[in-house]
């Protein structure tokens, strides 16, 4: 018996990549940059935090029923073992 083969689809999503004719592009920013958080919380303490948008079918992605009927089952109707 062969084992399951699974392939990765994953892949950088970058701002302003085109990800489908008409869809707008993902938009990465900074909400709290490190010279920021500094001011804020004090000396030495940096990090970043940003907010990503984008739309829900960029990228890799399952399509589900509810993506086209109002009344189907959302990713969270699915049991993962169908599809992997």
């Amino acid at each position: 018996m062969t084992a399951p083969r699974h392939l990765d689809l994953s892949h950088v999503i970058m701002a302003g990549m085109v990800t489908g004719p008409g869809l707008p592009a993902p938009v990465i920013a900074d909400h709290l940059g490190r010279e920021a958080a500094e001011a804020i919380y004090g000396r030495g303490v940096t990090f970043q935090i940003g907010p990503v948008t984008m739309c829900t079918n960029t990228g890799t992605y399952l399509d589900v029923p509810f993506h086209r009927y109002a009344d189907g089952h959302d990713l969270s109707g699915l049991d993962l073992a169908r599809v992997a």
